[in-house]
Parts: C-alpha cells; sequence; structure tokens
C-alpha cells in the first residue's frame, strides 16, 4: 500500500464482487502480473475454481472473500489490511472493520462508487473532518490509471478514458468522472 508500511508476515483480505468473474478474470491475472515470481508459496481454491486464499513465501497470508458469502464469513478473523475492490455491502464492511482493529489495520477501496451509497456518508465524514478521524479519503482522478490503460502511454490511456466516457449519459459520466 502506497500510504502505509505492513510488518512481515501480514494477514491480509481481499474483497471481491463474486468469484466467477471478478476473482477469476480480473483479479487472479493482476495478482499474477503484480506479485515478483516465486511469491505465492501455495493456494486453496473453491468449488468454482478461484484462489480464496494466497499463503506467500514471506509467511503473509491473503484471503479473497466475495460479496456472494454469507456474513458470518466476514466475521471473526483479524487483518492487518482489507482491500475492497469495488464498494461492499455495509454489514460486510462494518464485519471487516472490526477485524482491522485489533491489528490496528487499515482498509482502502477501489472502484467506482455507482453502487453502495452509505459510502457517500463515510466519504463526507472524512473530507467534512479534514481527515482527522477514523476514516481517510484519498480521492483519485479517473486519468491516474492513465499510463496502465494506454500500456506505459499517457497520451494514448487519456484517449481511452475521453473515447469511453463519451459513450455515456450524463448522470453515468459524472459518477465514473468525478
Amino acid at each position: 500500500h502506497p500510504f502505509k508500511t505492513f510488518r512481515l508476515p501480514n494477514k491480509g483480505c481481499i474483497v471481491l464482487q463474486d468469484f466467477q468473474t471478478h476473482a477469476k478474470d480480473i483479479m487472479e491475472p493482476k495478482i499474477r502480473e503484480w506479485f515478483p515470481p516465486g511469491l505465492i508459496a501455495h493456494q486453496e481454491t473453491n468449488s468454482v475454481g478461484a484462489i480464496v486464499k494466497y499463503r506467500l513465501r514471506n509467511g503473509s497470508t491473503i484471503d479473497v472473500k466475495s460479496h456472494e458469502q454469507d456474513l458470518k464469513v466476514f466475521e471473526g478473523s483479524d487483518y492487518d489490511w482489507v482491500w475492497f475492490d469495488e464498494p461492499p455491502p455495509e454489514a460486510i464492511f462494518k464485519a471487516l472493520w472490526r477485524g482491522l482493529t485489533d491489528r490496528r489495520g487499515i482498509a482502502w477501496f477501489t472502484g467506482t462508487p455507482l453502487t453502495e451509497p452509505w459510502l457517500y456518508d463515510v466519504y463526507m465524514k472524512a473530507v467534512a473532518e479534514d481527515n482527522k478521524g477514523m476514516y481517510w479519503a484519498i480521492f483519485s482522478s479517473i486519468h491516474d490509471n492513465a499510463k496502465n490503460l494506454g500500456e506505459g502511454s499517457v497520451e494514448e490511456g487519456e484517449k481511452r478514458i475521453s473515447e469511453f466516457l463519451e459513450t455515456l449519459d450524463d448522470d453515468e459520466r459524472e459518477a465514473r468522472e468525478k
């Protein structure tokens, strides 16, 4: 994480919308791209073949959970960090937030806030308190990922983003662009 250093080994959790598409088709290829070769010592899969646990050579573990799962699976574990890739239902967030307290862990979100309106209140509280409370809000521009979208070229990435935005109606464009 760019704003916090974690002890090693650590225990993390990635929370995705679903196992079939989000885990298998999106997250697993990214993990293979981001992790150095040989870092993953072992991985466990579920009934649809999605990876649900990574055990790393440095002793760290990463659980992978889905919004589709019963709320009970989010309760009871302690984590150093939780990454929500797309906003979760509020009950899942609260269950995992409790799991961060023992280790003074942090959670962060990536995604487009098209669903889960409760998050707006959390963000606005952080902004109103000038990031001095329990929640911090760090907003990024839609163009912050332009280099990756343009396969190394910021200009190509910005062009792709602009072309995409032109296909949207005004309401959806505002939600995705801001």
